[in-house]
């Protein structure tokens, strides 16, 4: 059972995104720069993007889960140290050993990858833009866990080769937000996770006979 309901949740994230604006710029910013770089990789742009979305990882947990959610959910603080665990494997595996290289080809799972990054992205202003969300309450890619999940492994799909132990931590994280929402009775927040789980089993499905760990 969760220590809040809707409204406490809701009422958190307006507060949570009062105390941290204008970061929510930077984070848009950063995550639009991994986006315009995985498609088209350069020299250097797999660690970049992986340093990026280290950077979101961390970011969620601490943030999120460590400094602000355990104020009212004394499980936050075991979902934060997981996303900062999360944001070190990928610091280590794409930012500093440079495993993570990208690459774009016209196929289904790649498409699914782009569509996916963007989903993640747009997908909460477009809520809030329809009506059914007030604005302060908009979840952001590197600062909130559900857009980074989606964003993450939207990416990841573009990637040349990707390490069995990066999909564990969002996968176990997606199948846990999943049942929260579903408790909470928020119809919006399923759609994220399921994505996300969706999306890491698509990367096992391709990739499980040619993973580099």
């Amino acid at each position: 059972m969760s220590p809040y309901d809707a409204d406490a949740l809701f009422a958190f994230l307006e507060q949570y995104n009062r105390a941290l604006w204008p970061a929510q710029i930077l984070a848009l910013l950063l995550a639009l720069g991994a986006l315009a770089l995985a498609p088209h990789p350069r020299a250097g742009s797999g660690r970049l993007v992986g340093g990026i979305l280290s950077a979101a990882w961390l970011s969620s947990g601490i943030l999120y889960y460590l400094l602000h959610l355990s104020e009212i959910d004394f499980v936050a603080p075991l979902f934060g140290l997981l996303l900062i665990a999360q944001g070190l494997l990928l610091a280590w595996d794409g930012a500093i050993r440079g495993r993570l290289s990208f690459a774009f080809r016209s196929d289904s799972s790649r498409w699914a990858g782009l569509a996916l990054a963007f989903a993640a992205l747009m997908y909460e202003p477009l809520i809030a833009m329809l009506g059914g969300q007030d604005w302060l309450a908009v979840r952001v890619v590197g600062l909130a866990p559900a857009p980074t999940l989606v964003f993450t492994l939207g990416l990841l799909l573009l990637a040349e080769r990707v390490a069995i132990y990066l999909l564990v931590i969002p996968i176990l994280w997606a199948i846990g937000a999943l049942a929260l929402a579903w408790f909470l009775g928020i119809p919006a927040d399923l759609v994220l996770p399921l994505a996300g789980i969706a999306a890491g089993l698509l990367i096992l499905w391709r990739r499980t006979g040619r993973v580099r760990l």
